[in-house]
């Protein structure tokens, strides 16, 4: 019995239609894949294999860094979650959109979402076509980001006259950067011969953070810092941050009525809960 020509016809159609299906499917799941990748080596904080899957992997390193530097994470693994939401083909490549939610401790989550170009390399593998804004679209060419979060300023206690026992009082963070540390035993044994603080203490500190982040040693009032300054500015991996605190007129000025307020500690976080971080002024 011979084929009809009509059935041919549809038949053809249908091979045809299909085969460009599975085309199309296996293009955008190419882009997925490579769009994916970049993404997961970023969070992991492999900013350098991150930074090879791009077409300009010197601009896109410095940039990946910057941002992980500003934000205060270094290049360790960064509180990054990312998911995927659109790929549109194009006969050039691909737009890989996805949505980014950075979770901080103590802050709320920030989402946001951006956009990946992805272009045809060297034996038609993708490639992000690098710019700042495959990090947040609202990123120019020499920015990066920063994030920063503040408690409520802390009510006032009066003297007798009604004056404020607590007044603004300018003092000096010392901290460390990992990666500026070369030794980082004679660092701590200088830091403690100095400021009388332990040297065991700053090893642990400064050993369970990443490089670049700030990590606070001791916060000192701007008059006792300049005591010591000569003897700590120029140690390799001291940073300084300058900031302004309500205290009282001494440490010890009514200690057993007012109490202290300080850094909070890992003791400190477990009853205050959730809303307070580390560096936070309690008490």
């Amino acid at each position: 019995m011979g084929v009809r020509p009509g059935f041919a016809l549809a038949l053809v159609l249908v091979i045809l239609a299909l085969a460009g299906c599975s085309a199309t499917d296996a293009r955008e799941s190419a882009a997925r894949d490579a769009a994916q990748a970049y993404l997961d080596a970023w969070a992991s904080g492999d900013l350098a294999g991150a930074a090879e899957l791009t077409d300009d992997r010197t601009a896109a390193l410095l940039n990946l860094r910057a941002v992980a530097t500003s934000m205060g994470f270094g290049e360790g693994e960064q509180p990054l979650r990312t998911e995927i939401t659109a790929v549109e083909l194009d006969e050039n490549g691909a737009s890989v959109t996805y949505q980014a939610t950075w979770k901080f401790a103590a802050a709320p989550d920030w989402t946001y979402d951006a956009r990946l170009e992805l272009r045809a390399g060297e034996g038609d593998d993708l490639t992000i076509g690098w710019a700042t804004s495959a990090v947040h679209p609202d990123l120019a060419d020499g920015e990066t980001i920063e994030w920063s979060r503040g408690l409520a300023e802390r009510a006032s206690i009066l003297d007798a006259a009604g004056d404020p026992i607590f007044a603004p009082t300018a003092v000096v963070v010392v901290g460390v950067d990992p990666a500026r540390v070369t030794d980082l035993a004679a660092l701590a044994a200088a830091l403690a011969a100095a400021l009388g603080i332990s040297a065991e203490d700053v090893v642990a500190s400064v050993s369970a953070s990443q490089p670049g982040q700030f990590v606070p040693i001791i916060t000192l009032r701007r008059p006792d810092y300049d005591v010591v300054r000569a003897v700590i500015v120029d140690l390799p991996g001291t940073v300084f941050r300058e900031e302004t605190r309500q205290l009282a007129p001494s440490a010890s000025f009514a200690l057993g009525v007012l109490g202290r307020v300080g850094e909070a500690t890992a003791e400190v976080l477990q009853e205050a809960g959730t809303d307070y971080a580390p560096g936070d002024q309690l008490g």
